[in-house]
């Protein structure tokens, strides 16, 4: 299991840097119970925004069998109208959660939709709604910005905050030590990682590759803001020398520019077609 999985918060007493968002969110819940909710969480990548959505979908839901997860960019309006339709019928839990990650790619269609979707899950007894965003609505149009009002939105902490800085370099030494990974400046390493979570984790992973002698010690890593140039939801990848490696084989160059090119211009279905070699 990757660390970034094997150390992910599972109760909102553990999320890291987020002292503030929890609170209020805790509030909220006391206030009003968890049914009916309708939640939108913005922030940079890596804060925490996915780990505190799936926290209040299993806590409500009680199973993961009554939680759906989608994506902004493939959320379609067929979707939107299933999601309206299962909540005419009891969930078989004791509630029912959806989470749409990454809310700032969803069509204008979509959201127009989702306004009348929020307000059917605040009526609702069995139902809540948690979207998560990485850009604040104020740049998208005004059918986002309706969405996002009708929804409790916690303030997240920013990564530029010293407060969230200095959990999260005492959040991913405190996995190094248990990982027995040493050797290791770490706030230099959530710098590389423009002080993303999940990012100074992965990172964190590779060293303990070098240590075990499984990656070559001399290819620096890129930034989360270098990886973000091939598009926002792809894994990040580590430049190394002339190839990039990833975790089923190695990308030649040649390949590596095939990649950036194709993505840039959406033809994604040739991405499937790249040269790889052990």
């Amino acid at each position: 299991m990757e660390i970034t999985e094997k150390y992910r918060p599972k109760k909102l007493a553990d999320v890291v840097g987020q002292t503030t968002a929890i609170r209020q969110i805790r509030r909220i819940i006391e206030s009003r119970g968890c049914a009916g909710l309708a939640w939108w969480l913005t922030g940079a990548t890596g804060t925490g925004k996915t780990t505190i959505a799936r926290i209040l979908a299993e806590d409500f839901a009680g199973t993961e069998f009554t939680i759906s997860e989608f994506t902004g960019r493939d959320l379609s309006v067929d979707n939107v109208r299933e999601i309206e339709r299962r909540m005419t019928v009891q969930p078989m839990g004791q509630g029912r959660a959806t989470i749409i990650n990454e809310s700032q790619d969803l069509s204008t269609a979509v959201v127009a939709l989702l306004l009348a979707t929020v307000e059917k899950v605040k009526l609702s007894k069995f139902d809540t709604i948690i979207f998560t965003a990485m850009i604040d609505v104020e740049e998208k149009n005004c059918y986002f910005k309706a969405l996002a009002t009708r929804c409790y939105q916690p303030e997240l902490s920013d990564t530029k905050s010293l407060t969230f800085r200095s959990e999260v370099v005492d959040f991913v030494s405190g996995i190094a030590a248990l990982e027995g990974i040493k050797a290791v400046d770490i706030e230099s390493l959530c710098d590389k990682a423009d002080w993303s979570i999940r990012g100074a984790l992965s990172a964190l992973d590779m060293q303990e590759r070098i240590e075990e002698g499984k990656q070559d010690s001399t290819w620096p890593l890129l930034s989360i803001s270098e990886c973000n140039a091939t598009r926002t939801g792809a894994r990040t990848l580590a430049r190394r020398r002339n190839k990039i490696i990833e975790p089923r084989g190695v990308l030649p160059q040649n390949a590596v520019d095939s990649f950036g090119d194709n993505t840039s211009s959406g033809n994604i279905n040739s991405l499937f077609s790249l040269p790889l070699t052990r």
